[in-house]
């Protein structure tokens, strides 16, 4: 598809992370994986990089979330996709739908 910037929130295991062949690529877990020990929070504060391709699989909490989807799309480049993880949005799922309907940030 042509991306050449991608960037992960929540690396772990390099599961994902390893297997993505694109160009320049950041990976930000504050423990293991990835190319970055920081958080998410931390990260963004960082740096104002765009992506092509973000992938979120960081805390499942709806506020750090919420946050990590708000700064993700901040930073994505035109024609770009991006991806949250599935686990991570049920797990949250009542009060992320709340969230972005209230901001009118998704649609449903």
């Amino acid at each position: 598809m042509g991306y050449s910037k991608y960037l992960e929130i929540g690396c772990a295991g390099n599961d994902c992370f390893e297997n993505i062949n694109i160009p320049f690529k950041v990976g930000v877990d504050p423990s293991q994986g990835g190319t970055l020990r920081l958080t998410s929070d931390e990260y963004f504060a960082l740096t104002t990089e765009r992506f092509d391709l973000i992938f979120i699989d960081g805390l499942p909490y709806a506020a750090q979330v919420v946050r990590d989807v708000e700064h993700a799309l901040n930073r994505l480049r035109p024609n770009i996709a991006f991806f949250a993880s599935f686990k991570i949005l049920m797990a949250q799922g009542y009060e992320l739908r709340h969230h972005f309907c209230k901001t009118q940030r998704a649609t449903y």
